[in-house]
């Protein structure tokens, strides 16, 4: 839970910034009204679960005796926190 909330901090610090990196890739992918901290939740999103999906698939977890469908639901449900959805 505290990870979460770290994650979301520092994206509204991130936002808290004209940054126009987010509000370009935002705008380029008609992201609902060009939305910087969209852009940035989905992005982070989609790099948690990227590398969560690589390590399973590379065998990393089952070599470490880690249950790769408990790790994910965690995950899915500690994005969906940081975004106030959970």
């Amino acid at each position: 839970m505290r990870a979460a909330m770290a994650v979301a901090v520092r994206s509204r610090k991130l936002v808290a910034k004209p940054n126009a990196q987010l509000e370009q890739c935002s705008a380029s992918r008609a992201l609902p009204g060009g939305d910087p901290a969209l852009a940035l939740a989905a992005i982070t999103a989609w790099s948690r679960l990227h590398g969560l999906a690589s390590l399973e698939i590379e065998g990393t977890y089952t070599s470490m005796g880690i249950d790769a469908g408990l790790l994910s639901d965690a995950e899915v449900t500690a994005i969906l926190t940081s975004l106030g959805h959970a």
